[in-house]
C-alpha cells in the first residue's frame, strides 16, 4: 500500500511538472510571436464575425466579413467589409489607402460612390486601426496569460499550426477589446468604456502559430463583454419613460475569427482607377461625416 502511495504521489508530480512546462513554452511561444507580429512586412488576412444576439423570445444573426490586404513599407492598404443578417446582404464598404503624387490618401467606397481624401497616417489608424494586425496581435497577445499548448492542427487553408489556447483576464479584457476594436463592426466604439464591462468574466482566446512562430490564425468569443455593455445600456434606462417597453438584448455570441492566409508574401495592393478617380473631399464637416458613415462609428 506504502509503493503504490508513492507511485501516485510520483505522478501526480509527474502530471504537475509535464504541465508546467506546457504553460512554459506555450507562454514563451506567445511571447516571441509579439516581436513576429510587429516585424510583420505585409500580410493578407479574412475577418469574420458571427453575432448571434436575441431578445423578446426572438433569434437574430448576422455576419460581417472582412478582406484585408496590408502593406506598411510604403504604406497601402486594402479593405473590403460585408454584412449580411438572415442570409441577406444589409451592407458593405470598401477602402483603400495610398499614395498620390506623394500624399497619402483613402479612398472610399460609400453609398455606390467613390470619394477619397488626403490624411495623415493618425487619422488612418482612428479610422481603421482596429484592421491592423500588427497593431492588434501584440496587444491580444500581451494580454492573454495561462497559456496550454493543445497540439498540431492543419487549417482549413492547409497551413501546420501549433495551437495554443489562453485565457484574457476579466481585470485585461476591458482594455483590450477597446484598445483592437472589437466592437466598431457593432457601432460600439465611441460610446463604450471600460466601465461598461464590470463583470464580464474571463475570456478564452485561440492562437495558432505556424512553423515560423507568427500567429497565422487567431479567435475569441466576447459576448460575455457585449452582454455587459448590453446589460448596463438596459439598467441605465431604468425609471425613464419607455422603460417598459425596453428589452434586454440577450448576447449568445459575438465570436471573431482572422486567418491569415500569407504573412510577408501577401500580393500588391492594386487600388482601382474607379476609386483614384473618386470625388476628392476637401477639409470639412462633409469630409469627416462620409469618413466616418464609411467605415460605419
Amino acid at each position: 500500500m506504502k509503493r503504490f502511495r508513492q507511485g501516485l504521489i510520483l505522478l501526480a508530480l509527474v502530471l504537475s511538472l509535464g504541465g508546467c512546462s506546457s504553460q512554459k513554452a506555450a507562454d514563451e511561444a506567445l511571447t516571441a510571436a509579439v516581436q513576429n507580429a510587429q516585424e510583420m512586412a505585409n500580410y493578407q488576412a479574412q475577418m469574420h464575425l458571427d453575432f448571434v444576439f436575441g431578445g423578446g423570445g426572438q433569434t437574430q444573426e448576422a455576419q460581417v466579413d472582412t478582406k484585408l490586404l496590408q502593406w506598411y513599407e510604403p504604406v497601402c492598404q486594402e479593405i473590403a467589409i460585408t454584412t449580411e443578417a438572415g442570409g441577406q446582404q444589409i451592407g458593405g464598404s470598401h477602402f483603400y489607402v495610398g499614395e498620390e503624387n506623394g500624399v497619402m490618401m483613402i479612398y472610399m467606397q460609400y453609398d455606390g460612390q467613390w470619394y477619397k481624401s488626403q490624411v495623415d497616417e493618425a487619422t488612418i489608424y482612428s479610422l481603421l486601426g482596429h484592421y491592423d494586425m500588427r497593431a492588434i496581435l501584440p496587444i491580444l497577445l500581451q494580454a492573454a496569460s495561462t497559456a496550454r499548448q493543445e497540439g498540431e492542427e492543419v487549417l482549413a487553408n492547409g497551413q501546420k499550426t501549433e495551437k495554443i489556447t489562453a485565457m484574457i483576464s476579466e481585470e485585461k479584457l476591458p482594455e483590450t477589446l477597446l484598445s483592437t476594436g472589437t466592437f466598431v463592426s457593432a457601432g460600439l466604439s465611441d460610446a463604450v468604456t471600460a466601465e461598461d464591462m464590470v463583470g464580464c468574466g474571463d475570456m478564452e482566446i485561440t492562437f495558432w502559430l505556424d512553423e515560423a512562430g507568427r500567429v497565422v490564425q487567431y479567435c475569441y468569443d466576447a459576448a460575455d463583454a457585449y452582454q455587459a455593455i448590453a446589460d448596463h445600456a438596459y439598467a441605465s434606462v431604468q425609471g425613464q419613460e419607455g422603460y417598459e417597453q425596453a428589452q434586454r438584448i440577450e448576447v449568445e455570441q459575438y465570436e471573431i475569427t482572422v486567418t491569415m492566409d500569407e504573412v510577408d508574401t501577401a500580393p500588391a495592393v492594386d487600388i482601382p482607377q474607379e476609386a483614384l478617380d473618386g470625388i476628392l473631399l476637401e477639409e470639412s464637416e462633409t469630409q469627416t461625416s462620409v469618413m466616418e458613415e464609411a467605415v460605419g462609428e
